[in-house]
């Protein structure tokens, strides 16, 4: 697993941050809904189908079922074991959006597919804030009973413990694919998330749920699976693979070497 320190030094000063946590007391008043799971850790994405490919967790996701305006919008699936599309550098952005820890260029709280090996859980009361792997920054999931906004600029998250999981949910989303090219968003949509810890505490199995009726004939359900690092375990620093940073050391030269690790 591949996770960046400063991610780790933000998700601890995000939590001596959170509404109602401080670093001498945490809130004594229980959450509304029922008890809040002990999510709080690093998890580690389970896929065995080895890391980059996500083949463990994408090949078994099913196709959604689209109403026909939205199935003619997704792009026909690859063959299969068609090889990977060829990754070449000297077309991305830079620095790359992965060199930007906390997000770079389009990411930030606008995802909430994994598609990443890891991630961080900060757990209160009021808020599980969500810290990704690499450069997809902070994901907030409000948990302190507001509404949704009135008007959203983006994916917006609220959520409630229940049952010993928390069950989050999401609006806001534009036009475009939902993650693995599975299924299709549009502004009516909704997503349901359910977090859910295995009885010794050391799995957890998020649920997605995407809901809009104008769009998908019936609901696409699916499950990522996680395991949690146990204490003490070593965090190791993001991949960065800047184009200016490897030319200028083909190059023989510092001189436009990128800050961005």
């Amino acid at each position: 697993m591949r996770m960046t320190r400063r991610l780790i030094i933000a998700s601890v000063a995000a939590v001596l941050l959170l509404p109602g946590v401080s670093a001498a007391q945490q809130p004594a008043a229980p959450p509304a809904g029922g008890p809040m799971p002990n999510l709080s850790g690093v998890w580690n994405r389970l896929d065995t189908g080895g890391g980059g490919s996500y083949e463990g967790i994408s090949g078994r996701f099913p196709r959604a079922e689209l109403q026909p305006e939205f199935a003619a919008k997704l792009p026909p699936l690859p063959p299969p074991n068609a090889p990977p599309p060829p990754y070449d550098i000297r077309a991305q952005f830079d620095p790359a959006p992965r060199c930007a820890v906390g997000g770079g260029p389009g990411t930030g709280n606008s995802s909430s597919t994994i598609n990443s090996a890891g991630m961080i859980l900060a757990t209160s009361n009021d808020v599980v804030l969500m810290l990704r792997d690499g450069a997809q920054g902070g994901r907030y999931m409000f948990a302190d009973g507001r509404p949704f906004p009135s008007r959203m600029n983006g994916p917006y998250t609220v959520g409630r413990f229940e049952n010993g999981a928390f069950v989050a949910t999401t609006r806001g989303f534009g036009p475009g694919q939902t993650g693995f090219g599975r299924g299709w968003t549009e502004s009516t949509t909704e997503l349901k998330e359910t977090f859910k810890l295995s009885p010794d505490g050391n799995k957890l199995t998020i649920t997605y749920e995407w809901n809009d009726p104008r769009v998908y004939v019936k609901p696409l359900v699916y499950d990522i699976n996680f395991e949690r690092l146990p204490a003490g375990q070593q965090v190791w620093e993001s991949w960065c693979d800047s184009r200016l940073w490897i030319e200028a050391n083909q190059q023989g030269t510092q001189t436009q070497r990128p800050q961005a690790r």
